[in-house]
């Protein structure tokens, strides 16, 4: 008989093993009508109402029912008929009520079949304890076995993991790697769920041989208790099938036992099957983090290099641009310093403009030289953008090809972690662009200003100068003016003494005496007189109109002054004064020049 307390203790859920039993009190509480003498093959399986069974205490029971004289069966009907039926025909026979002398043959036999019985049933009971006993030992080896088998199949599956446990060693690893891993798992899990099948198959095996060894000894006995005949038929078929009853309900709890065990391991099974594709596919995302970290570090490392950060090409253009700009820079300078050479009197508002468009257009030559270099700064950013994104798309394209990511988790990272980069790069650039645009327009918006107030300040100076030179000009040509009149007066004068001279010259030339002569004589000297006397007049008037030119001149000269000292902001009431005084001191000296003169 099979002792289930040999078997590995294995915890069941509590809903498998309530279904389980309900299922088989079910079975056992179906009631089946016990018919008469059974020929042929005994059945394993009885569903008779429940009733205790061998070997925890029925064997005791039925020795102690057969010991007595009469086998306790009060529910039998068909059997207590078969007593009387029997003991009316020894009635019968006996002689019609002839009295003779009692025999205990009868007794005897029935107590050596009692006997016989008893020993036949021992003896069944013995070979069904021998059988369990052989084959309880079989079972405990398939199950220890096929725990041993399970456990190393654990153990190499915790050998796999323990290898891709450490991050350093996983990033080692490639996708197809960590695939043939899994397949491992799964190959080794397979493997696990081969040997529960090969055990529910050999449990199986084991039970139908111990269940045909049972029908086989239930056989024999059934036809050893039907020769020995101690009970009737019916009573003996009822023994076995109290007997077989029993020995199916061991066989049921030992197949619901082994279910319980394969199912538990099976669930077990698929638990662990999860449980290692969880573990698989987490230690794959951390692989998977740990290449995309990587990536993304790599090319953080990438943006910082010098190559990056202090691009070449920009340093080169910022140099030739800082070189070229400080050449014009310089010339527009020079040229600016050519304004302390605007004297006069070549100092006029013609020379002001054209020094004016020659600062102008320098101007124009170096904001257009910026331009351009700013225009190359913005290129090579451009390019440095596009070599960059180019570099992201390589590493991308690297980890697609490991399998780390697809194409859209690519552009997700790219997106996320790499263009950043390339943006705040970008960013810098433009911002130093700008910034550069901004310098450069603030210092040319404040050189075209302060340009434009230094060429005012000169146009205004080359005004007043040229309208000084005006003014000189407009008091020369009334000076000559004025000695144009007198030389015409005078010459007129002169002309008509002279016509008078001539006359008294031609006379004299006619006289023809000394008398006349004489007389003619005496007028000519009186018209070379009056001729001497007239250039004198000429020359005093000539000598009063040059005398108002230094006036003319001198106040010129102090409106002039004044002027500019306005002009250049130094013009003060003390100034005024002094001027003032000057100017008078001036016509002094020319008074007394004239004086002196005349």
């Amino acid at each position: 008989m099979v002792e289930t307390a040999s078997l590995p203790e294995l915890k069941l859920r509590p809903e498998f093993r309530a279904n389980a039993e309900v299922k088989f009190m079910n079975t056992l509480g179906q009631p089946k009508k016990v018919t008469g003498v059974r020929s042929g093959k005994i059945p394993l399986v009885r569903t008779k109402e429940k009733t205790k069974g061998w070997p925890a205490g029925n064997p005791t029971a039925i020795k102690h029912v057969l010991d007595t004289d009469h086998y306790e069966m009060a529910e039998d009907e068909p059997y207590y008929a078969s007593k009387e039926v029997e003991r009316l025909e020894d009635n019968l026979v006996s002689g019609q009520g002839k009295e003779k002398k009692k025999s205990d043959i009868i007794e005897r036999i029935t107590e050596s079949r009692r006997q016989r019985h008893k020993n036949a049933l021992e003896d069944l009971h013995e070979e069904l304890g021998h059988l369990n006993k052989a084959v309880d030992p079989q079972v405990a080896n398939e199950l220890e076995s096929t725990k041993e088998q399970i456990s190393w199949i654990l153990s190499e599956i915790h050998i796999l993991f323990t290898g891709i446990e450490n991050d350093n060693i996983l990033f080692t690893y490639p996708l197809k790697k960590l695939q043939v891993l899994w397949e491992d798992v799964v190959t080794l899990l397979q493997k696990r769920s081969n040997k529960i099948s090969d055990l529910r198959e050999q449990l199986n095996e084991t039970e139908k041989q111990r269940k045909e060894q049972i029908s086989e000894l239930f056989k024999h006995y059934s036809a050893l208790f039907h020769e020995i005949a101690y009970l009737n038929a019916d009573a003996i078929n009822l023994l076995m099938d109290l007997e077989v009853h029993t020995s199916n309900q061991l066989l049921l709890t030992n197949y619901k036992h082994y279910a319980n065990i394969i199912s538990q391991i099976q669930l077990e099974n698929v638990v662990r099957l999860r449980q290692s594709r969880v573990r698989w596919e987490e230690r794959l995302a951390t692989w998977r983090d740990l290449h995309t970290r990587q990536t993304t570090d790599k090319f953080t490392a990438f943006m910082n290099t010098p190559a990056i950060t202090d691009c070449p090409d920009i340093k080169a253009i910022s140099e030739q641009m800082k070189c070229e700009l400080n050449g014009l820079v310089d010339r527009r300078f020079n040229k600016l310093q050519t304004v302390r050479e605007l004297k006069p009197p070549s100092f006029t508002c013609k020379t002001v403009l054209r020094w004016y468009e020659e600062v102008c257009e320098l101007s124009l030559t170096l904001e257009n030289t910026h331009r351009r270099y700013i225009a190359k700064l913005a290129a090579v950013g451009d390019k440095v953008l596009l070599d960059c994104e180019t570099v992201a798309d390589r590493m991308l394209e690297t980890l697609q090809e490991e399998g780390v990511c697809d194409d859209s988790e690519a552009q997700e990272l790219k997106s996320s972690d790499l263009m950043p980069l390339i943006e705040k790069w970008g960013a810098r650039h433009k911002e130093k662009i700008l910034r550069l645009e901004e310098e450069f327009s603030d210092e040319a918006a404040l050189f075209k200003a302060n340009l434009h107030l230094l060429y005012d300040f000169q146009n205004s100076a080359a005004n007043i100068w040229t309208e000084y030179c005006s003014r000189v000009t407009s008091k020369n040509i009334e000076l000559s003016a004025l000695i144009k009149k007198c030389r015409r007066k005078h010459d007129e004068i002169n002309q008509q003494l002279e016509s008078s001279l001539d006359m008294e010259m031609d006379k004299m030339r006619q006289d023809t005496n000394d008398i006349e002569l004489k007389k003619h004589l005496g007028k000519a000297t009186e018209a070379l007189e009056e001729i001497a006397a007239a250039y004198t007049n000429f020359k005093r008037d000539m000598a009063d109109v040059i005398k108002t030119y230094p006036d003319m001149i001198t106040s010129e000269l102090l409106n002039y002054s004044v002027k500019i000292r306005k002009h250049l902001g130094c013009y003060t009431e003390e100034v005024e004064e002094n001027m003032e005084d000057e100017e008078e001191g001036g016509e002094g000296e020319v008074a007394e020049g004239s004086d002196g003169a005349s």
